[in-house]
Order: C-alpha cells, then sequence, then structure tokens
C-alpha cells in the first residue's frame, strides 16, 4: 500500500489479524484507525516517506491502541508530524528498530528507556539536544543517528555527548553531524 493517494484507512483494517507486515509510507494519512491496535501479529509497521517521496503521511497522534501492538520489531514513523517518540513505544518490548528522522522531535523520551532490545535508532534531523545518560541502558543498541539539521539554531543542536555512550558496547555506528560537540567522552 506504499506511494498512493490513501488519506483514510478503513476500520476494517484491524480485521486483518494475521498480518505481520504493513507498509503505509509514502501516502497522505493523518490519523489512523483504533483498530490498527487490533493488528498483533504485526512486526514491521511503515508509516515514513522516503528523502525523493512527494508524498507523506502527516501522522501527529497515535491512537491509544496503538500499544497493543507489541510483537512490533520495526517502526518507521519518518517525516511524520508527531513531534515526540510515541509513549506507546514503552509497551513494545521487541522493538529493534525505530526511525523518526524528521518528526520534529525536540527530546528523547523515556518510553525508550523499556526498549532494551532496539538495536537502531534513527533520530535524523530532529531538534535535540540532549542525549539522556540512561541511554547507556540500551545495551543492544547497534545504530545510533542523530545527525543534526545544518539550518538548524545552535540550541537545538547537541554540544554534549554523554559519557554514558561509552557504555555501548555493541554500538557499530554512532552519527552525529552537523551538531556542535566540541569533544567526546
Amino acid at each position: 500500500l506504499s506511494s498512493n493517494d490513501l488519506k483514510k484507512l478503513p476500520a476494517s483494517i484491524g480485521d486483518l489479524k494475521t498480518l505481520e507486515q504493513l507498509d503505509l509510507s509514502s501516502n497522505l494519512l493523518q490519523e489512523l484507525p483504533k483498530t490498527i491496535g487490533q493488528l498483533t501479529m504485526l512486526r514491521e509497521l511503515n508509516l515514513g516517506t522516503g528523502a525523493s517521496a512527494s508524498r507523506c503521511n502527516r501522522i501527529r497522534n497515535l491512537p491509544n491502541e496503538f500499544s497493543n501492538l507489541t510483537l512490533l520489531e520495526k517502526l518507521n514513523l519518518s517525516r511524520d508530524s508527531v513531534g515526540e517518540i510515541p509513549a506507546a513505544v514503552a509497551a513494545m518490548p521487541n522493538l529493534k528498530e525505530l526511525d523518526l528522522t524528521f518528526c520534529n522531535v525536540y527530546q528523547i523520551s523515556e518510553a525508550l528507556r523499556s526498549c532494551k532490545n532496539l538495536e537502531v535508532l534513527i533520530l535524523d534531523h530532529n531538534k535535540i539536544a540532549l542525549i539522556p545518560d540512561w541511554i547507556g541502558e540500551l545495551a543492544n543498541l547497534r545504530v545510533l543517528q542523530l545527525d543534526g539539521d545544518f539550518f538548524v539554531m545552535r540550541n537545538f543542536k547537541l554540544q554534549v555527548l554523554p559519557r554514558a555512550i561509552t557504555q555501548l558496547t555493541k554500538l557499530e555506528v554512532l552519527s552525529v553531524r552537523d551538531q556542535v560537540i566540541p569533544g567526546l567522552p
């Protein structure tokens, strides 16, 4: 269902109880039906938009039922309008990949702290100025991308890498391009 002109999903989407993968990227969605929470077998959900796509979903709020997607392993919300890391991720113990590129996120939410299986966290081109010390608790993290935006004001850029980064012993990729970090921990 990727790259169509979908403006709304029907409530009947929840009837697809055995669905494991759903790609709704590059559409015109502004909201999700509550029945999305009935897709409890879902492992991958792509609501994002690729860099070259002309269509963008503009989902601002996720329904409360979104937290029922406890088997979710990959979630892509890139270029949506969520504005924050969804609280629902705290109820997703199997989450391995989260992409919130260009989502106008200002802080790394405490909700991520319970995502102990998280391996890939992409928060590029947001307005995050601080990495919390508890980031070191995400022991399985292999990729952490926090690339900045050259045109964003200095107070919306990372200025310090916390010492907790050194606790991420499985980290293979740390990308913090276009930030204003003067030194390393």
